[in-house]
């Protein structure tokens, strides 16, 4: 099966030829030779178009990709960052960091075990809900259940309310994607999000304050930002959230998110647990380098930043009794090992710059065509803004201490 000569590194290669409305997939090892890459053995885990999606097995992983392991063990107060560089000098790096939750504790001075609890917490909370039907808005075959997307969408469709803009068109206003339950456990999806701000401050100053383009956010775009940021923490900017509970059942297979922008920095996915699990992260949509990461030890936090639109990313799968689905969800578990993924989206984004190039006007309109708790959620910040300017202004004074 010798193809033409690779004139550079491995590659992943995405052979979309069809044979019974199944897609093949093949990696180009640094010898030229292809490998097939096994598809998903759910036969309902397919793309939009019908297509089988690839997943990556730790046997071909070790063979195309360069490891990335956090040093063990690591102790209270250790913090420990990695930034991996592609070939591609603009593209922005992945950057990796591992710490402990005690660590995370101290960093922002919080009472000792709070960063441990409010993942555990995250994780009964989604043990509780990610059979729920009625809330999903996905449904991810590989995990045998669906999946809860919380915080602010930006999709069009549904007769949604939008706004005509002559330099971006026709751009949908945000909404509430599960609103009640976004609110129900965004206190420590917040604290859990300002941890990982935090840290990546410590790590890459500057980093957060970039994604703003050194610009002043009006107060409903800071309404869109879930979870919502922690006063006095820097907060990366994101729009949406994601907990994934680990264990069998739980990989995902190997793709892109389109949709997800991010800037310098991208999203934002954090680790708590796991027993050695892997990461694949490719140095492009269809292949090429990649990276092994470490992102799942016992006892261990690891946040992950990435352009998740821009590398081909998914789960290694350890071995065959993997892939098969979970059917039943796992008893709530402080144990469980979890993920959440928080991203900023690349709609929302645009519609922020527009509001930013038009001024007050467009504002009052996206503020106007807003759902009830977007509404709620920019009048907090204004109410807040408007206390900040005062105790100030008191304090220029001399009325306060």
């Amino acid at each position: 099966m010798n193809s033409a000569v690779n004139e550079g590194p491995e590659q992943l290669i995405m052979n979309r030829s069809r044979g019974e409305s199944v897609a093949a997939a093949v990696i180009r090892t640094a010898h030229g030779d292809l490998l097939s890459v096994p598809s998903h053995p759910d036969p309902l885990h397919v793309g939009t178009k019908g297509e089988a999606r690839p997943v990556l097995p730790r046997s071909l992983a070790d063979l195309l990709l360069t490891s990335v392991e956090p040093p063990m063990p690591l102790r209270d107060g250790d913090v420990v960052a990695c930034e991996c560089k592609f070939r591609d000098p603009s593209a922005a790096p992945l950057r990796v960091v591992w710490f402990m939750p005690s660590t995370a504790d101290a960093l922002r001075g919080l009472p000792s075990g709070t960063t441990a609890t409010y993942f555990e917490q995250v994780a009964s909370w989604s043990s509780r809900r990610g059979g729920d039907g009625d809330h999903n808005g996905n449904t991810q075959p590989a995990a045998g259940l669906g999946y809860i997307e919380l915080g602010t969408g930006g999709m069009t469709g549904g007769g949604r309310p939008h706004v005509t803009v002559h330099t971006h068109g026709r751009l949908t206003v945000p909404f509430s994607r599960n609103g009640s339950l976004s609110d129900a456990i965004e206190p420590q999806l917040s604290g859990l999000h300002a941890s990982a701000s935090v840290l990546l401050e410590t790590c890459y100053p500057g980093l957060c304050d970039s994604q703003h383009r050194g610009r002043e956010l009006s107060t409903v775009e800071q309404a869109w930002q879930f979870p919502a940021a922690v006063p006095g923490c820097p907060c990366l900017p994101t729009h949406q959230a994601v907990p994934r509970l680990g264990g069998p059942g739980s990989q995902s297979d190997l793709h892109c998110d389109s949709c997800d922008g991010g800037g310098e920095v991208g999203t934002c996915t954090l680790y708590y647990g796991g027993d050695n699990t892997h990461l694949a992260v490719f140095e492009e949509r269809g292949g090429g380098r990649g990276f092994s990461v470490g992102v799942g030890r016992q006892g261990l936090c690891c946040a992950m930043f990435m352009r998740a639109d821009m590398h081909l990313h998914g789960s290694i799968w350890e071995d065959a009794a993997q892939v098969r689905p979970a059917i039943v969800a796992p008893p709530p578990s402080a144990s469980i090992p979890i993920r959440i993924v928080t991203y900023p989206l690349k709609r929302l984004e645009t519609l922020g710059l527009a509001l930013a190039e038009k001024g007050k006007e467009l504002v009052s309109e996206v503020e106007r065509k807003s759902d009830a708790r977007i509404k709620r959620r920019t009048l907090i910040i204004r109410r807040r803004q408007q206390q900040t300017a005062y105790y100030s202004s008191c304090r220029c004074r001399g009325l306060l201490p």
